[in-house]
């Protein structure tokens, strides 16, 4: 009876060895047939990832050198604007046109004289200048009244940067916040912003000491 049990046994053993061996060759036969695919989507992901990083550092590291570069020539030229002035010939008012109480605020209108030669506030990281004439003049109310009453833009690009005008009407009016322009001594002042192709936008101005003023009358006219 032990002896029938022992090659039942090695019987059932024998069958099991033989359904494994089987299971394993499907197996193996499957992935002989999937493998090749996994290993070329594989190959493909590693191929996206390694471009897309390249890419990535590339770009990163010439935005990191623009950005360096622009750094440098705003650092380059600063102070240039304490020793290179624009030359102020003239800037005096030709002749008031009117006088006039307008809406309930007065309001001057003038011509004037201008003769200012640009280029020297120009450099190479310089795109253009902003000028532009401001009046000024006090108030009880209010002690500072600062008012554009014309300006231009001179580009890097134009030939001719020299202001060279005689009665030359202003493009906005003086107009003040109230009824107290009358009898006032107004001050002519050129300004100027520095517009640079990198860098920040700074301000040049006329010294006080060769501005010309004027009073205008104490009735509208």
């Amino acid at each position: 009876i032990q002896q029938t049990k022992q090659n039942k046994t090695k019987r059932h053993g024998t069958k099991h060895n033989r359904a494994t061996q089987a299971e394993q060759i499907r197996d193996n036969q499957e992935n002989s047939k999937t493998g090749p695919r996994k290993y070329e989507h594989q190959y493909c992901t590693n191929i996206m990832h390694t471009l897309w990083v390249r890419l990535n550092a590339v770009v990163f590291f010439g935005l990191t050198v623009l950005l360096g570069l622009s750094c440098l020539a705003a650092v380059s030229k600063i102070g240039h604007s304490l020793y290179y002035k624009p030359v102020i010939h003239n800037l005096e008012i030709r002749k008031l046109r009117s006088l006039k109480s307008h809406g309930g605020v007065d309001r001057a209108l003038l011509s004037f004289d201008i003769h200012a030669d640009m280029a020297p506030a120009f450099h190479w990281n310089i795109k253009q200048l902003f000028v532009y004439v401001v009046a000024s003049y006090e108030t009880p109310n209010k002690k500072i009244n600062q008012i554009v009453v014309w300006d231009k833009i001179i580009e890097a690009i134009d030939p001719n940067k020299v202001i060279e005008q005689e009665n030359l009407f202003v493009k906005y009016a003086l107009v003040d916040q109230g009824k107290e322009l009358r009898g006032k001594d107004i001050t002519l002042q050129l300004m100027w912003d520095h517009m640079p192709t990198t860098g920040l936008l700074y301000q040049g101005r006329q010294d006080i000491a060769e501005t010309t003023s004027f009073v205008l009358p104490n009735e509208y006219q």
